[in-house]
């Protein structure tokens, strides 16, 4: 059995998805996965090939979403204070280390769609600064598209 196969038995179907908690490498032991069937109930191949394509390249993908998170959160970090007005030294304190946006970005979840729905891999974390968001990072064909809110 392949590292997909044991995640996906793992899983169980809540609504049009297949969703459970994992240990994933990296992200850690609670890691909520999902799968988007587009309602057709049945795990593609696609869905397959991106759980082995993340657990076996995450390590090195790592570095690149550390810094692409934190240049997220340097861009957005003068509008954020803004709205977060007394609370946002606490919520979104001004950092000078990628490793630091750890402190307020947290628990991350992957989200994988079907192909009819692009087939993207999305990596979404909850954050101190926009709880209602959070923050996703977008992986397509094993490249990085897009860090940010959807």
């Amino acid at each position: 059995m392949d590292v997909a196969d044991n995640i996906i038995e793992q899983l169980e179907k809540v609504g049009n998805d297949l969703e459970g908690e994992v240990i994933f490498p990296v992200l850690g032991n609670n890691v909520l996965l999902t799968l988007g069937l587009s309602g057709t109930g049945v795990v593609e191949p696609a869905h397959k090939e991106s759980i082995n394509w993340l657990h076996n390249n995450i390590k090195n993908l790592f570095p690149i979403i550390e810094k692409a998170v934190f240049n997220y959160y340097i861009s957005v970090l003068p509008d954020y204070h803004l709205g977060l007005e007394e609370y946002a030294e606490e919520l979104m304190p001004k950092i000078h280390d990628p490793e630091q946006v750890w402190n307020h970005v947290i628990d991350p979840g992957v989200f994988i769609f079907p192909e009819e729905e692009g087939g993207e891999t999305h990596i979404e974390f909850e954050c101190t600064f926009d709880v209602e968001h959070g923050l996703r990072v977008i992986f397509k064909n094993g490249k990085l598209i897009k860090v940010g809110l959807e």
